[in-house]
This record gives C-alpha cells, structure tokens and sequence, in this order.
C-alpha cells in the first residue's frame, strides 16, 4: 500500500482502502501493491530546503508490511523517508547528503487499524534553534 514513494528525485504516490467504500471520492487514489503503481515528479530548484509540510489522507491496507508514505532520495541515498514499519509503527527518517541521521523518529504508538483513515501531518523546519522544535508529527490532530 505505497501511498507515497520515490523513483528518482522527489517524488509522490497515493493511497489505497478506498474500495470498501464503494466508491471513489474525486481526487483520490489507490495504488494495489501488486500493479506497481506509483507517482514520481523531479522538482526543479527549491525555495527552500530547509522548510516544508507534507499533510494527507491515510487507510492502511496492509497490516505487518513496510508500507510508504512518501520519500526522497539523490543518487540512490535516502535523504527522507517516511512510512508504516512492519511492526505497524509510524517511522520518519531524514538524512544529510553526507549520509548522517539527523532524524529518525518512530511513533510509540501502533497503527493497526485497516478500517480506521488517519490524518497525518508533518512540518520540517531545520532553521529552528531548538531540536524538538525542527520536526513535528501530527496524527488526527494529535
């Protein structure tokens, strides 16, 4: 259930659960694991690199899997990533271009809910002088 993934530069995927429903809200989407289906974009030059938010939609659908959110990576070196462990945990890792964690975060709670959709927030902001200030993680409003 990639919901958001990276082939090659910057990059998005979508999400899916949505057939239970029976229907299909507009602007939505659902990727099956199986189709190898995903969203990928290169951006051009930055604003900056040192803020930014990523906000969505989630309804896992598969429990026990690593499943992604979204990421980004330059010659073949993970620079962000975040996604649903196989413990069922929220993970966010961001790394410099030099290779060195300077975050790898993991929820203390689980997400094992297949029927249940979250909201999930995340705000970067590496100019911030204090380090529990320069990332924060939101889940339905929490």
């Amino acid at each position: 259930m990639p919901v958001l993934g990276s082939r090659g530069g910057a990059s998005i995927s979508g999400f899916g659960g949505l057939a239970n429903l029976g229907f299909f809200p507009k602007n939505s989407l659902r990727f099956r694991s199986s189709s190898s289906a995903y969203l990928n974009r290169t951006f051009g030059s930055p604003t900056s690199n040192n803020k930014w938010t990523w906000s969505g939609w989630v309804k896992r659908g598969a429990l026990g899997t690593n499943s992604a959110l979204f990421g980004s990576h330059k010659s073949s070196q993970w620079v962000v990533q975040c996604y649903f462990t196989s413990s069922d945990y929220l993970r966010f890792y961001a790394s410099s271009s030099g290779n060195s964690t300077y975050i790898d975060y993991q929820t203390s709670q689980p997400f094992r809910d297949p029927a249940a959709w979250y909201h999930i927030m995340f705000a970067m902001d590496t100019t911030q002088a204090t380090a529990s200030n320069r990332f924060k993680l939101y889940v339905n409003g929490v």
